[in-house]
C-alpha cells in the first residue's frame, strides 16, 4: 500500500499548531461532551488499535489555524469487546459526542478495500461498516504501521533516542520496526515526483525467524518443539516473544518459570532483581537488533531504522546500553560497515501511530 506523507519540515509545521497530550495526563483532558467553541468546526476520531490495547480520541478541528483540542481519549482492553463495532459504540458513547466528521483506524494487520481482519485479534474493521453505522462521512482504515510511519516524521527531537551518532540522510529511505503484541515493519521511501515520502506496509514480521548462535539455534528447536513449526521472527520478537524466550531460558537451567506476563519480566530485568529476566530480554534485544539490521539492508535506510511500537519506550534504559546496537551491526561482514552507515534511532513515545491516524483524520476533513 502506497501513501503519501509531508516531508519532514511541511509535517511538523502543520503540527506546530496541534495540542500534544500524553496518554499520562489523561485526567487532564476535557470532560465527555464538551460542546465546540465557535473557533472549532469539526471533530474526528483517532484510533490505534492493537492486539491488547485500542486507543481511541476525539479531536475538535479547525481549519483556520486555531488550536486543535483534544475533547475526550480513553484507551480499552480489546479482550472485553469480540467485535470492533462494540468498542467503537462504547467509545462514542463515553465521549458524549453524537457526531464525527471524520476517521481513522490505525489496525495491527493488512488492510485491503478499507478493511482489515486483524492479525492477532478476532475482530473485523471494516471502514464501510463503519460509514454507515455510526454515520460518519469519512472513515479510513489502515495499517498501523503505516500510521507509524505518517507520525514518524512529526515527531519532536525530544520523543526521539540516538542510539548511534550517525545522522540521517535527507529524503533517505526509512526503515521503522516495532515490537509490541506482534512486530510491526513498515518502510518509508521518498517520491521525487510528490516531493513527499510514500510509506510500504509489510507483514514482513512473519518470515521465518533465522537464529545467529547456538543459543538462538536452541531457542528455535525449542519452538519447533512446541509446535512453531514455520517459527516466525515476529513469534520470538514481540511482548509474546519476551514470554518465549523466558521460558525457553528457564527449561534450559533445569527452572520452573514464574506466572508473569512480558512487561513483569521486562520491569525485573531492568530492576536486575532476577538473572533468568535478564537475560531474556539481552537475548531479545539481540534478536530486535538483529532484524533491524535486515530491515536497514532492505531499502539501504540512510533516513534511519526507527524502533518503535509498545516495548521500547518501556526497556530505553536497555536500549541505550548499547547492547542493541552491537546486535544491528552483527551482520555478514562484508556489510558489517554498510550496516553501521545508518542512523539507529529509538521513538521514546508509545503513541505514534495514534498521532498519525489524527493526521490522516483531520486531513480527510480538507478532501
Amino acid at each position: 500500500m502506497w501513501t503519501n506523507v509531508s516531508t519532514h519540515r511541511k509535517f511538523i509545521s502543520r503540527l506546530q499548531n496541534c495540542k500534544q497530550v500524553s496518554f499520562a495526563h489523561r485526567t487532564q483532558t476535557n470532560k465527555p461532551g464538551r460542546r465546540l467553541t465557535m473557533s472549532h468546526s469539526y471533530t474526528i476520531i483517532a484510533a490505534d488499535i492493537g492486539g491488547t490495547n485500542a486507543r481511541f480520541q476525539a479531536w475538535a478541528i479547525s481549519m483556520e489555524g486555531v488550536d486543535d483540542e483534544l475533547l475526550f481519549e480513553k484507551t480499552y482492553s480489546t479482550n472485553s469487546f469480540d467485535a470492533f463495532d462494540k468498542c467503537l459504540n462504547v467509545f462514542c458513547h463515553d465521549s458524549g459526542l453524537d457526531h464525527f466528521d471524520s476517521s481513522c483506524f490505525a489496525v495491527a494487520g493488512p488492510v485491503e478495500n478499507n478493511c482489515c481482519e486483524m492479525t492477532n485479534l478476532k475482530w473485523q474493521v471494516n471502514g464501510a461498516q463503519v460509514q454507515q453505522s455510526f454515520n460518519i462521512p469519512k472513515v479510513s482504515v489502515l495499517n498501523d504501521f503505516a500510521a507509524v510511519g505518517h507520525g514518524i516524521t512529526g515527531l519532536d527531537p525530544s520523543q526521539l533516542a540516538k542510539l548511534n551518532d550517525i545522522e540521517p540522510v535527507q529524503h533517505g529511505p526509512i526503515a521503522i520496526v516495532g515490537p509490541g503484541t506482534g512486530l510491526g515493519e513498515a518502510f518509508l521511501i521518498w517520491n521525487d515526483a510528490n516531493e513527499a515520502y510514500s510509506i510500504i506496509s509489510t507483514e514482513g514480521s512473519h518470515a521465518p525467524f533465522a537464529p545467529k548462535n547456538e543459543v538462538q539455534i536452541e531457542l528455535l528447536k525449542y519452538m519447533w518443539a512446541k509446535n512453531y513449526k514455520v517459527c516466525e521472527v515476529e513469534q520470538v520478537c514481540s511482548g509474546p516473544g519476551l514470554r518465549r524466550i523466558y521460558e525457553f531460558l528457564c527449561k534450559s537451567i533445569h527452572t520452573k518459570p514464574d506466572d508473569i506476563e512480558p512487561a513483569e519480566i521486562a520491569t525485573r530485568a531492568l530492576a536486575n532483581s532476577c538473572k533468568t529476566c535478564r537475560t531474556t530480554l539481552k537475548m531479545f534485544l539481540e534478536i530486535l537488533g538483529s532484524e533491524c539490521s535486515s530491515a536497514a539492508l532492505r531499502v539501504l535506510a540512510t533516513g534511519g531504522v526507527y524502533i518503535a511500537g509498545g516495548i521500547p519506550p518501556k526497556i530505553l534504559p536497555l536500549l541505550m546500553d548499547g547492547s542493541l546496537t552491537t546486535a544491528f551491526e552483527n551482520c555478514n561482514p562484508s556489510m558489517r560497515n554498510v550496516v553501521a552507515s545508518f542512523p539507529l534511532i529509538a521513538v521514546k513515545t508509545p503513541n505514534v501511530g495514534l498521532l498519525g491516524a489524527k493526521v490522516l483524520a483531520k486531513r480527510q476533513l480538507g478532501d
